[in-house]
């Protein structure tokens, strides 16, 4: 019953540290900024993640690099399937 509740509410996984994995993708070297974050569960073996960042115009107007950077983390955290928008500032981060 808990896990059905969790999945129709969009709950994050239990035990899931999604502090932790903002923090390891704003350490990215692609990654100037994460903006938004979310994890949630599909089913109970199937956590999905939505996630916006912001790349430095530095590494150029390709986002790819920091698209894939994001995807392995994720891939790393036992994602399943994981959609991620890029965005690129013009103004130099702090990262």
């Amino acid at each position: 019953m808990r896990s059905c509740l969790l999945v129709l509410m969009e709950g994050t996984p239990p035990g899931f540290d999604i502090t932790e994995l903002r923090q390891r993708i704003h350490e990215l070297e692609e990654v100037a900024e994460v903006t938004d974050l979310h994890v949630w569960c599909m089913s109970e073996s199937k956590p999905i993640l939505i996630a916006h960042v912001v790349v430095c115009e530095r590494l150029g107007m390709d986002t790819a690099p920091a698209l894939a950077a994001v995807q392995r983390l994720a891939k790393e955290y036992g994602i399943f399937h994981s959609t991620v928008q890029v965005a690129i500032c013009s103004t130099p981060s702090a990262h």
